[in-house]
């Protein structure tokens, strides 16, 4: 046994029995909700791109964060399993809309696995494996996103859809940064931007979904109606261009053109957000409006994570873009490639802290009654 993998098997014990221990004192009944998904999409597009960027990154602590993060993909895995061993597995797709939240598996899975490739390039074999578990996991997930898209457009204004649809989208991209990760030149082009015009027939008829439904609603409050969800709209469109980036199968007109689309909509949605933060700050206060949890964070965490792990790789990338203008763009882009790392860092570190408040008993001990 080579060295290295007998340290990784070590690591693995080690945090996995440290993370069951952690795990016990979780106030947490059931199982896990199904857009759970969602907390290995963020922490591995944090690792893969986010992290190596930071002073304090060694390969050693990408590597250790790796394992951890297979470590809760596999307290995931275990616990939807035993959703369909025992019957309950319903639960996740029966819901029009909570269906589209087991793109967070293929996602979770495919994010792993091209995160395996960058920390553990010795070990392709497990991140192989992984790809090819996020296939198999993508697959009969088609056959309900589209049921669950065709359902949608039979009574499109009656459909309260949001931005959890386009989980389509990012569980197709992700597959094709997984595949094109572990398996290079013997990966087809022609399959990539199939895939690539597969997912772009979703993603706009995702957004006009969701505009629909925004404009069929014409009183509501952003605090009530506007979800967490609603971010993967710019994490759909950055993900979709971090695609086009890797795969180098399309011209860099195109590649910054959607770059800009991506930051067009981030800046829109989160100010939109920070509306909404507002006004929920001023209808239930600081404690219970804000600071918050909620699984769906997670999800948009991955956005956050996402729109700068395209944004780097475009940086790094940009001198093959010819002919791309860029007097005015190139300088928000390599502020972003330069700094955006930190603000990466910071909402996940939030999002951990907000979790960690909500569901460990050392935060929430029982009360004692004489």
């Amino acid at each position: 046994m080579q060295p290295t993998i007998a340290v990784d098997i070590g690591a693995f014990a080690g945090l996995f029995v440290l993370s069951s221990l952690i795990r016990r004192r979780f106030k947490h009944r059931g199982y896990s909700a199904t857009g759970a998904g969602g907390i290995v999409m963020s922490t591995g597009v944090f690792t893969a791109f986010a992290f190596t960027q930071l002073p304090m990154y060694t390969p050693l602590l990408g590597r250790l964060a790796t394992i951890e993060i297979f470590v809760i993909w596999l307290f995931l895995a275990w616990s939807f399993g035993s959703s369909f061993v025992n019957r309950h597995f319903r639960m996740h797709y029966a819901h029009p809309l909570r269906r589209f939240a087991m793109g967070t598996w293929v996602a979770g899975t495919a994010v792993l696995a091209t995160l395996a490739t960058r920390s553990m390039p010795e070990a392709i074999w497990f991140s192989r494996v992984l790809a090819l578990v996020a296939v198999a996991i993508y697959l009969p997930y088609v056959v309900l996103f589209v049921q669950g898209y065709a359902q949608l457009w039979r009574h499109p204004l009656q459909q309260r859809a949001n931005g959890v649809i386009l989980l389509a989208t990012v569980s197709t991209q992700s597959i094709v940064l997984a595949l094109h990760a572990n398996f290079g030149g013997s990966f087809p082009v022609g399959i990539e931007i199939g895939l690539v015009a597969f997912d772009v027939v979703f993603l706009c008829s995702g957004l006009v979904l969701i505009a629909l439904h925004y404009h069929a609603v014409r009183s509501w409050f952003l605090a009530i109606e506007w979800k967490n969800a609603n971010c993967i709209i710019h994490g759909a469109v950055s993900i979709t261009g971090l695609a086009l980036v890797l795969t180098s199968n399309f011209g860099g007109d195109v590649i910054f053109g959607v770059w800009q689309v991506a930051l067009v909509l981030f800046v829109l949605i989160e100010a939109i957000e920070f509306i909404r933060m507002s006004e929920r700050e001023h209808r239930r206060g600081l404690r219970p409006g804000l600071l918050v949890y909620d699984v769906t964070q997670w999800t948009r965490n991955f956005t956050f994570g996402m729109f700068y792990a395209f944004s780097l790789e475009l940086y790094q990338n940009f001198s093959k873009l010819h002919s791309v203008e860029s007097d005015f763009w190139f300088p928000l882009l390599q502020a972003i490639a330069h700094w955006g790392h930190y603000a990466v860092l910071a909402a996940l570190v939030i999002e951990i802290t907000l979790f960690l408040r909500a569901r460990l008993h050392l935060f929430w001990p029982k009360p004692h009654h004489a």
